[in-house]
């Protein structure tokens, strides 16, 4: 995404390496990826490793959730944008299939405001 010009950074962690499908990981990353550009601005990846596990974050920069409720933004058909205009969003259907693709491989989505601002998605996988 960076390479076609999406304002993505990389803050680089440590080596971790995790087994799954490639594709469904992908394009679960790609998801958020896109998310944090498009109602971010920016977004940021990084990741930590601790416990057996690698958490994976995406932030963004503003506004952040703006009080809705994280668990319910990763149901199917659940938009964040409170317009119901196509063409300023998706279907609600990214979230839920991140929750999917992390549930699959043995892991978890969440996501949180961030106190600096802006909003931050974490997908945990076991490390391999």
């Amino acid at each position: 995404m960076r390479v076609g010009g999406a304002p993505v950074t990389l803050a680089a962690g440590p080596r971790a390496i995790v087994r799954g499908n490639s594709g469904e990981l992908r394009r679960g990353f790609a998801n958020l990826i896109d998310n944090a550009v498009r109602y971010g601005g920016e977004a940021t990846v990084g990741w930590r490793i601790g416990d057996g596990e690698a958490a994976i974050r995406i932030d963004d920069r503003e506004p952040g959730l703006g009080g809705a409720d994280a668990n319910r933004l990763f149901e199917p058909f659940v938009r964040g944008d409170p317009s119901r205009n196509r063409a300023t969003g998706g279907t609600g259907l990214g979230l839920a299939i991140v929750r999917t693709i992390a549930h699959r491989h043995g892991g978890t989505a969440t996501l949180t405001d961030r106190a600096e601002g802006g909003a931050r998605a974490t997908v945990t996988l076991p490390l391999a």
